[in-house]
């Protein structure tokens, strides 16, 4: 059996219980509330996406921090309303403790159109390019999750 989690708003949360309790070979774990990440624990998990991709083999420019900022403006980042501007962006990076930030000149935000992933982007129609941009924010995207997980499990160890 695999163990699935969902995060679901408070005002279907019943109607979400009853229809998984129609389902064969589905049984429900546990419930409660969630904890939410302070600001802090947000940008401290965006630092830590961002040092594991920086780990990485994988190539990391400093212009591919322009990527992540399109992704968190269009809320595919969870806790992270996005940002007014490039250089509140890298504001936001510097005050969460992440080192060699890019010059708010790099982060050309207009080159991207498009909804992730399905992007295309201004300057490039390569399809190893694209592919690449897009699998850095995949990359960060689950770098972030499992970091807030990390956090949210550290949250719980605690409280035992």
């Amino acid at each position: 059996m695999k163990r699935i989690e969902l995060d679901v708003m408070e005002d279907i949360s019943k109607t979400v219980i009853d229809m998984l309790k129609l389902c064969n070979g589905v049984e429900v774990v546990s419930m409660g509330d969630v904890e939410m990440a302070t600001e802090e624990q947000v940008a401290a998990c965006v630092a830590q996406a961002i040092a594991e991709l920086r780990a990485d083999k994988m190539a990391f420019r400093s212009y591919d921090f322009t990527w992540i900022l399109v992704a968190m403006n269009e809320y595919q980042v969870e806790d992270i309303e996005g940002f007014r501007s490039p250089q509140a962006f890298v504001d936001y990076l510097r005050l969460a403790g992440v080192e060699k930030l890019p010059d708010r000149t790099t982060l050309h935000i207009n080159n991207v159109e498009g909804v992730f992933p399905d992007w295309q982007f201004d300057d490039t129609e390569e399809p190893q390019e694209v592919l690449r941009r897009i699998n850095i924010v995949r990359r960060f995207l689950s770098a972030y999750r499992r970091a807030k997980r990390t956090l949210h499990d550290g949250f719980h160890n605690n409280l035992e």
